[in-house]
């Protein structure tokens, strides 16, 4: 079975196989058929995000998007990472403002997190759903000025690798703050 096969199975065994075009021609691809192509990091990726969230809004050759589903404002699971030195392949983000006077030290965070002001939306881009929330937690607390932007990194890099100083497992599984509307 090679890699477009196998990709179609899974997408079949998750349902989306009877997501079809149903033959119009210039209708946008399918999940099914865009994960056709995509390799095992971003499948795999790609699946856990489908079981948990459902169909996505937008299926494009390059990433899957879903919106709205709380917490999240948007998901994005990307086919490549933006780097190759990040496999930073899934995008969660959230409503929320950030102080003017703390973008600065929320730039110094440099986890995968951003900040867009016109969205008023707080992203965090990393390998996975526990890293991103970790991130977003962080940056809450980079933002509320408890911390410092190199300080939340450290507690980044030690709570990712189980160091000693890590975080409890609480900032991985849930967003510990309110986003906004």
């Amino acid at each position: 079975m090679n890699g477009r096969t196998a990709a179609l199975a899974a997408a079949a065994a998750l349902g989306l196989a009877a997501v079809a075009r149903a033959g119009l021609p210039g209708a946008p691809p399918t999940a099914a058929e865009v994960l056709a192509s995509w390799p095992q990091a971003s499948l795999t990726l790609a699946r856990v995000a489908l079981q948990k969230y459902g169909l996505p809004d937008e299926a494009l050759p390059e990433r899957l998007v879903w919106r709205g589903r709380r917490p999240w404002r948007r998901i994005v699971v990307f086919r490549d990472p933006a780097a190759e030195d990040r496999p930073a392949l899934l995008l969660e983000s959230v409503a929320y403002q950030v102080p003017v006077r703390r973008w600065r030290e929320l730039a110094a965070f440099d986890r995968g997190v951003s900040f867009d002001v016109v969205r008023g939306e707080l992203a965090a881009r990393t390998s996975n759903e526990a890293s991103n929330v970790l991130a977003l937690n962080l940056a809450d607390a980079v933002a509320r000025g408890r911390l410092r932007g190199a300080q939340a990194a450290v507690l980044f890099d030690r709570t990712l690798g189980l160091a000693p100083g890590a975080l409890p497992a609480r900032w991985t599984r849930r967003l510990l703050f309110r986003p906004g509307r």
